[in-house]
């Protein structure tokens, strides 16, 4: 799931339950797991810290 997805989905989830987010922090994976730019299944560990409204 592309980072911009993951993040629509995450919106679409806080309008369906009626709620305000406010992004505090995103994170993917850390550096023992490489994100390789020719292949998209390594962009695979992400998160947000979110304050819900």
């Amino acid at each position: 799931m592309y980072p911009e997805l993951f993040m629509e989905v995450v919106m679409d989830a806080a309008r369906d339950a009626k709620r305000t987010l406010r992004l505090v922090e995103y994170r993917n994976q850390s550096k023992d797991h490489p994100v390789l730019f020719n292949s998209d299944e390594t962009l695979y560990l992400k998160f947000m810290i979110l304050q819900v409204i």
